[in-house]
Parts: C-alpha cells; structure tokens; sequence
C-alpha cells in the first residue's frame, strides 16, 4: 500500500507539475501577447514589470502608451505634413525662379536677336554711306583733276599767248628797230 499512496502522491504530483507547467505557461503566453501589443506601439518594457501586472494595471498601461503613440504618430504627421507644405513651396519658389529665369533668358535672346539686327542694319548703311562717300570723293577728284587740267590748259594757253605776244612785241620792236636803222641809213642826223 505504499507503494500505491507512493504511486498515487507522485501521480498527484505530476499533475500538480503539469498544472503548475500549464499556468507558467498561460502566465508566458498572457506576458507575451502583452509584450507584443506594447510592441504594436514601439513599446518595450521589462518581461518580469508585465508578469506582475494584473489586467487592469495592464489595460491602464496599454491605454497611456497607446495615447501616447497616436500623440507622437499625429505629431510625425503634422510634421511629415508640415514639411511636405514647406517643400512644395519650395518646390513652387524653384519653379518660379526657373521661369523667371527662362522669362529672362527669352527677354535677353531676344534683345540680342534685335541687337544683331541693328548692328547688321548699322552695318549696311555704314556700307551705303561709305560707297556714297567714295562715290562723292571720286567725283570731286574727278573735278578737281577737271578743273586742273582746264587751269593746266587755260595756263598753257596763257603762257602760248604771252609767247605770241611776246614773240609779236619782240618782232614789232625788231622790226621798228629795223626800221630805224633804215631810216638812220636813209636819213642820217647831221648835227
């Protein structure tokens, strides 16, 4: 009979061990998916702080750091947000700028456009008045080589006919000279 009570106490204490098993291991399990549901919330706290909890502790706990994740996640987004809002007026600023400039480098191109149009025009004219210039340079050496030639021609006349003069006076004066000599020779002075 001893060995029965012996085989019945360790019978009861196998199941004792097994009941005690069973409840560490429910305690694990309840630990654990508390464990897990803090997790869900970036939550970490120590495993033997959550064993001693009663559910209502836990509940409590669960509940402060629940709000206190959606305050920060609200807080991520109203920043996420906010920089998203200073990013697209960023973004919009660029985009101005970008314009502007373009705006800019259209206006510049097409004051150098109207710029080479005018210094090609300039150029042109610069060109007709030069040809007009040498146009009328050409004709005033052509008159002024004219009236050289008729000074040249009216001189040459001058001098021929201040040759023929001359040469007429110089006969005229010969010829009277001659003339007085034959009359001296026909008409000798007595005195």
């Amino acid at each position: 009979m001893e060995k029965e009570l012996k085989g019945i106490q360790d019978k009861i204490d196998a199941e004792k061990e097994a009941i005690k098993a069973e409840a560490e291991r429910i305690k694990a399990e309840r630990v654990q998916k508390m464990i897990n549901q803090l997790a869900e919330f970036g939550h970490a706290v120590d495993y033997i702080f959550l064993k001693g909890l009663t559910d209502n502790q836990f509940e409590n706990i669960l509940t402060q750091v629940q709000d206190e994740y959606n305050q920060e996640q609200q807080r991520l987004s109203d920043e996420k947000a906010e920089a998203e809002k200073i990013e697209a007026l960023r973004q919009s600023e660029l985009q101005k700028e970008r314009e502007e400039i373009a705006r800019q480098k259209a206006e510049q191109d097409k004051i150098r456009a109207e710029q080479q149009k005018i210094a090609e025009e300039n150029r042109r004219i610069q060109a007709e008045l030069q040809a007009e210039r040498n146009k009328i340079e050409a004709e005033k050496r052509a008159i002024i080589e004219a009236k050289e030639r008729e000074e040249s021609e009216k001189r040459r006349k001058e001098e021929l006919e201040q040759a023929r003069i001359e040469a007429v006076y110089a006969n005229s004066v010969r010829h009277l000279e001659d003339m007085e000599e034959l009359n001296k020779r026909k008409f000798p002075v007595i005195l």
